[in-house]
């Protein structure tokens, strides 16, 4: 085999693994193309989704009345609804609480309803002691947390205990340990002498009533 066409072989041999290192580049870089559109969709959508929540007021702790109960429960699929009393101080500790609560997880929106103001809801919901927080997922309840107890009948619980709780129910986006507090056991709260005025009860209700 003369020199020629040596050098014409070596070099088809040369353009051939050449064009190999830039297809397989390419396919990397088709790759990295596809998922950055796979995730800029994503993101439009995400975008979209928080739209639609805070037009829909999540983001926020807002008192409704109870008229207003169901069409809130309608328009979002994940409701945590707190039955509050005007004179209970420990309602005013969970108002304090939910309200950061909502911020947090705009994946769910938070309200509140005067328990005193709600007769029919009270009957309906079996709503009989405040504070309540009830969780309403696709129009059905699916539990409720009623009282202190769950925070060892102290009122200074920290936030994290009480989205531990309520994450407990699926009714908001929760990544910590469902089966361990999220709190230090150095925290020592300062036991109080609850005052009961409206009828406050320490227990807490599993409930499946749906309103369609």
């Amino acid at each position: 085999m003369d020199s020629s066409k040596q050098c014409a072989e070596l070099l088809k041999e040369v353009v051939n693994k050449v064009e190999e290192r830039v297809d397989a580049e390419l396919d990397k870089f088709n790759d990295i193309e596809t998922l950055r559109m796979e995730r800029l969709n994503a993101m439009k959508v995400e975008a979209k989704q928080l739209e639609l929540w805070r037009a829909n007021g999540h983001g926020t702790f807002t008192e409704v009345e109870e008229k207003d109960f169901f069409a809130v429960c309608k328009a979002s699929s994940h409701v945590v609804v707190h039955f509050y009393g005007s004179s209970s101080e420990a309602c005013t500790v969970f108002d304090h609480h939910l309200a950061i609560l909502a911020k947090r997880h705009l994946e769910t929106r938070f309200i509140k309803i005067n328990y005193e103001k709600a007769p029919f809801l009270k009957g309906r919901l079996g709503i009989n002691s405040v504070p309540t927080v009830l969780f309403v997922k696709n129009n059905k309840t699916i539990g409720k947390l009623i009282g202190i107890t769950k925070f060892g009948n102290v009122l200074d619980f920290p936030t994290e205990l009480m989205e531990w709780r309520i994450a407990q129910s699926g009714i908001i986006r929760y990544e910590g340990d469902l089966d361990k507090p999220p709190f230090s056991s150095e925290h020592k709260p300062v036991r109080f002498a609850k005052k009961r005025t409206i009828r406050e009860t320490d227990e807490d209700d599993q409930s499946d009533d749906d309103f369609e």
